[in-house]
């Protein structure tokens, strides 16, 4: 089957239309009776409709945007539902002759390179990790969100970020208040 012969159908649409099972076991889309690439491939992989209905859940919470901040609120939208505190943690540990290298740089003074992409990119996996909580939670965003940073062993970083997760909604637009000219 072709490409072409798939339904073309957000993954939005797809949920407001529904589907059917047709009788090769694939979930037709309702709005335009062609099935769905992804029930195509379960089926042909030996999967279940089970697996392709939990293949579109897995989409839709990847697709879904969670906003972090670090304020306590968030201008334009409003709190609607608090979920609960959320956190990402990983912990790293420098390589021996990485730490033999920093070690000679801290005679001679300046950035330590290789830590600092170890600090970096351990910030960046703790963030994808809290975010990762927050969907699960099925919060669409992060307030009061911060890192914190501790040794373990003197060998070891631990880098945790945490913040409260959130459901928020966009406020309308604030009305323009019309002056009335003078006269």
């Amino acid at each position: 089957m072709s490409e072409s012969g798939f339904c073309t159908h957000s993954l939005r649409e797809r949920r407001t239309l529904g589907w059917d099972i047709n009788e090769a076991g694939h979930a037709v889309c309702r709005g335009c009776g062609k099935p769905h690439a992804q029930s195509v491939h379960a089926a042909e992989s030996g999967h279940t409709v089970e697996s392709f209905v939990q293949i579109e859940a897995e989409q839709a919470r990847a697709a879904q945007r969670v906003l972090v901040v670090t304020t306590n609120e968030i201008a334009g939208y409003r709190i609607a539902e608090v979920h609960g505190d959320v956190f990402g943690l990983i912990v790293r540990v420098r390589n021996y002759f990485s730490n033999m290298g920093a070690s000679m740089r801290s005679i001679v003074g300046g950035e330590v390179g290789g830590y600092t992409r170890l600090l970096h990119d351990s910030r960046v996996e703790a963030r994808a990790r809290l975010i990762e909580e927050a969907k699960a939670m099925g919060a669409n965003a992060v307030v009061a969100m911060r890192f914190d940073c501790n040794e373990i062993g003197d060998i070891m970083s631990e880098i945790a970020c945490y913040g409260t997760a959130v459901t928020v909604v966009k406020l309308p637009p604030a009305a323009t208040e019309t002056v009335p000219a003078s006269t």
